[in-house]
């Protein structure tokens, strides 16, 4: 069998090597740095590693969750305890070590950061990335745990289910995932750090505080607002999914061939907008009695909650639309959305993935005989990504490391660029044309490390964060939302209006200036 190898002189990653060490709960962390070009090369016991035994199975017996999150990874059988100059000597040429065990336990063993980077045969400073439910010290930081167990201690199973029954979990280890994929990131980080000023470091990854930050702005409500946010742990069973006796606030409703979920209009104009459109299309195809039609239903949440109008009016028209949305497919509901900028979406499952074209044209799924599994998660138009097909035999890899490795570019003397406390990215400057949660997660990061961040919003139609709870002293406000405060930490500010000419000409002095570009608008509008 040939070995699996992703990289190309072209790979971001591609002179990095990697020793993995880690467990089921670590596995993602080294797929990510494969993907990426890393050469990552396996070391498990001659009876494999137990991530291999982890269903769901193929009809052959092979471990799909291994297929899936080692494929592009290469195998050598060592023992860590028997074998240990050959694994020392495997370690000695690598750039990262991962690792996921309990903290302790592979310094035990001798394969602590301390003694692997002091080692005399060391190439390169040493980056070792340490996955753990808990960190590394702490009162928990020993405390055994299950996947679903960290989770819980997160906050995000008390944010699941309805107030009808008691909080569920989901069926993918989530704990795992995020873990995996924050110290992916901070080993990244920590590259860029050891390639600007020579030295490695030991990264302490909590899979815990990775599930903290996945609650989003859950996590603010009780030290803003002294309570838990809204539909969470004690309030299930209270709040405004209470509206009118009898009814609920719609979120995730029935359609023909499954479910859609609804997004209310409590987060400024485009969802407000979402909700007036969605109520159009209903009343066009099943005209709602009059007294319901003149609602504003693009305000409707807020003057309800406001005593502007009335339950019943609103009872009335949630129970039409539900009526309606159970007429609909979810691809003509999808269809529909798209059309008219409704916030609503299918709930897909296996088979609606499967079948998406869209992902299909994407080149996301790849197949290895009956078992399709995710490819290329994103594109790089420089350094595209080649993720690998398969995932390694034990042992396939008898050899050790692949063809030598030339940096593309030689490690810089430590004393060459001074350490001056301004941060890993303390030399890059962002402009950030982000909004709501995923564009400014990313250059949070990037300013919490030193990054000069400038965030440009319009004043005509503010980022929706803002207008999302809690908010400072119960007052609703632009400036007093606790989400939006914690996207935006450590950056700095400037308000354009793009419909002018100086503000666009403003907005290209500010790309020009930039090593860093942050957007996430739909396709096409920067």
């Amino acid at each position: 069998m040939a070995e699996p190898d992703s990289r190309t002189p072209s790979s971001p990653l591609h002179d990095i090597r990697v020793v993995d060490l880690t467990t089921a709960r670590g596995q993602l962390c080294g797929r990510v740095l494969a993907d990426l070009g890393a050469e990552v090369l396996l070391i498990e016991p001659p009876s494999g590693l137990a991530a291999r035994r982890v269903g769901p199975f193929a009809p052959d017996g092979r471990s799909l969750f291994f297929e899936s999150f080692a494929r592009g990874k290469a195998s050598v059988a060592l023992d860590l305890v028997a074998d240990r100059e050959a694994v020392l000597e495997l370690i000695d040429k690598a750039d990262i070590v991962l690792e996921s065990s309990g903290p302790g336990e592979l310094v035990a063993l001798g394969y602590g950061f301390a003694e692997l980077s002091d080692r005399p045969g060391r190439e390169r400073p040493l980056v070792y990335t340490s996955i753990t439910p808990f960190g590394q010290s702490g009162p928990h930081a020993g405390n055994p745990a299950t996947d679903l167990t960290i989770e819980a201690a997160a906050g995000q199973v008390a944010m699941q289910g309805t107030g009808a029954r008691s909080p569920i979990p989901v069926s993918v280890p989530l704990a795992s995932l995020n873990g995996s994929v924050q110290a992916a990131a901070d080993t990244l980080m920590a590259l860029r750090h050891r390639d600007r000023v020579g030295v490695g470091q030991h990264l302490d990854t909590s899979m815990q505080a990775a599930m903290v930050w996945s609650t989003m702005s859950a996590s603010g409500f009780f030290p803003v607002d002294g309570r838990d946010a809204p539909q969470s742990d004690q309030r299930r069973t209270r709040g405004p999914r209470d509206i009118a006796p009898g009814t609920t606030l719609p979120l995730i409703e029935r359609c023909a061939d499954g479910w859609v979920y609804l997004t209310m209009p409590i987060l400024g104009r485009v969802s407000t907008d979402s909700f007036a459109a969605l109520m159009a299309w209903l009343h066009e195809e099943a005209p709602m009695p009059k007294v319901v039609a003149e609602v504003d239903w693009g305000m409707w949440l807020i003057n309800l909650f406001g005593g502007k109008v009335g339950g019943d009016e609103i009872a009335s028209g949630i129970a039409l639309l539900r009526e309606f949305l159970a007429t609909k497919t979810k691809q003509e509901i999808h269809s529909r959305a798209l059309q008219d900028r409704i916030l609503m979406a299918p709930l897909n499952d296996a088979a609606d993935l499967l079948a998406d074209p869209h992902l299909v044209e994407r080149g996301l799924w790849t197949g290895l005989g009956e078992a399709q599994r995710v490819g290329t998660w994103a594109h790089l138009s420089a350094t595209p990504m080649q993720p690998g097909t398969t995932a390694p035999e034990i042992g396939s890899s008898r050899n050790g490391w692949g063809p030598s490795i030339v940096a593309a570019t030689p490690l810089r003397k430590e004393s060459a660029v001074p350490d001056d406390g301004g941060g890993i990215f303390g030399d890059l400057k962002v402009a950030d044309f982000s909004w709501a949660a995923a564009g400014p997660v990313i250059t949070r990061t990037l300013a919490d490390h030193g990054a000069t961040v400038v965030k440009v919003e319009s004043q005509a139609r503010p980022d929706n964060m803002r207008f999302m709870g809690p908010f400072k002293d119960a007052k609703r406000g632009t400036d007093r939302s606790f989400p939006a405060a914690n996207m935006n930490v450590s950056k700095l500010g400037l308000a354009l209006d793009f419909s002018s000419d100086d503000g666009r000409q403003v907005a290209a002095e500010l790309i020009d200036w930039a090593d860093v570009v942050v957007e996430n608008f739909a396709p096409g509008v920067m």
